[in-house]
């Protein structure tokens, strides 16, 4: 019986490890992420003193936290785009690892 090559990828011993090293990458850079984004709203709202001081000229911490999260997104994206290209490259091994199996 002819398996299909999705089926024999789901098999290989290299999806498992591909697998587990994005889990490994994603999990922490999104909780990263969401922990920074939504710490500006609650700090805003349980420190609003705090946040609204001046840190340089009239430019308030809010503000620097703010433009802080914009260049967060920014690194954040680009460690991700790096990394998603050796993702891929995995992911082309498995392909035409399975796809060498279907042949023979």
């Amino acid at each position: 019986m002819n398996q299909s090559p999705s089926n024999m990828i789901d098999h290989t011993a290299l999806l498992n490890p591909l697998i587990q090293k994005k889990k490994r990458f994603l999990i922490p850079m999104c909780l990263f992420f969401l922990l920074f984004y939504f710490s500006l709203p609650v700090l805003i709202f349980i420190k609003p003193e705090w946040m609204n001081q001046a840190v340089y000229g009239s430019i308030s911490l809010a503000w620097i936290y703010a433009a802080a999260q914009c260049l967060m997104t920014l690194l954040l994206s680009s460690i991700y785009m790096l990394r998603a290209r050796q993702f891929d490259q995995l992911a082309a091994k498995i392909i035409s690892s399975a796809e060498s199996e279907e042949i023979t």
